[in-house]
């Protein structure tokens, strides 16, 4: 596996989110609401010799704490964000990190990544 595909991974779909008009991070102590926070991804099991699956987890997180606003901000951006980084599944989650506490929405895509480094 070459050292940077899990954070190139991070990267595509950062940039997937920003092309679709969703500010987007990578750096969980830069949060700057409301945006899109790409985790770090979750090694699943090896698809074949020379991939490996990962589960991605983007956290929607609004900037209005939970209220009416907040879930407003976070219906309009959900199918263009599960559609830009091909989710899998969402629901309405806490993120909780660095401080940092939102009632959010987690979208978590699916994606194989090549371990030859090619």
């Amino acid at each position: 596996m070459t050292v940077g595909a899990l954070q190139d991974l991070r990267v595509e779909l950062a940039a997937a989110l920003t092309a679709a008009g969703i500010p987007a991070t990578l750096d969980p102590a830069a949060v700057n609401l409301p945006c899109a926070l790409v985790d770090v991804p979750r090694l699943q099991a090896r698809t074949t010799g020379c991939t490996r699956a990962v589960e991605v987890d983007v956290w929607l997180l609004p900037a209005a704490a939970g209220g009416a606003d907040a879930w407003a901000w976070v219906a309009d951006q959900a199918l263009v964000a599960a559609q830009a980084v091909e989710a899998r599944t969402g629901d309405p989650d806490t993120y909780e990190r660095n401080a940092v506490r939102v009632d959010g929405y987690r979208l978590t895509a699916p994606h194989t990544i090549d371990t030859t480094g090619g």
